[in-house]
């Protein structure tokens, strides 16, 4: 494959990976709402049932753009070795401190919910 072939693989890649990126954060921007409107009066089987559906859908969405940014980095490292006049960016390591950061996230919205289920009591 020719450079500008593996560079538009990667700026497809990279294009997926904002997408599945703006499914996460409806998807966590739809928790929120859900917890802090209805978090305290949801009975616990509601409760571990909207849990554990955010946990599966946020995960597979974190774990998804990991793989198309992952992917980008990969087509365009390749279009750079057979280019030297690129310029590349992009990084393994930015990657995964992205997905670190979302995981992270997910876990907050999880602990939210929590709080908002158990408040404390002054």
């Amino acid at each position: 494959m020719s450079p500008s072939e593996l560079l538009e693989l990667s700026q497809l890649a990279y294009a997926n990976g904002v997408s599945t990126y703006a499914i996460f954060l409806t998807i966590s921007g739809g928790y929120l709402v859900a917890a802090h409107l209805a978090g305290s009066s949801l009975a616990r089987s509601q409760y571990l049932l909207a849990n554990s559906l955010f946990l599966v859908l946020a995960t597979a969405t974190v774990l998804a753009m990991a793989a198309f940014f992952t992917t980008a980095v990969r087509h365009a490292d390749r279009a750079a070795r057979l280019d030297p006049e690129l310029v590349v960016l992009g990084s393994p390591y930015l990657v995964a401190a992205v997905t670190a950061i979302n995981l992270f996230v997910v876990l907050s919205c999880l602990k939210y919910m929590r709080d908002v289920r158990t408040p404390k009591v002054e």
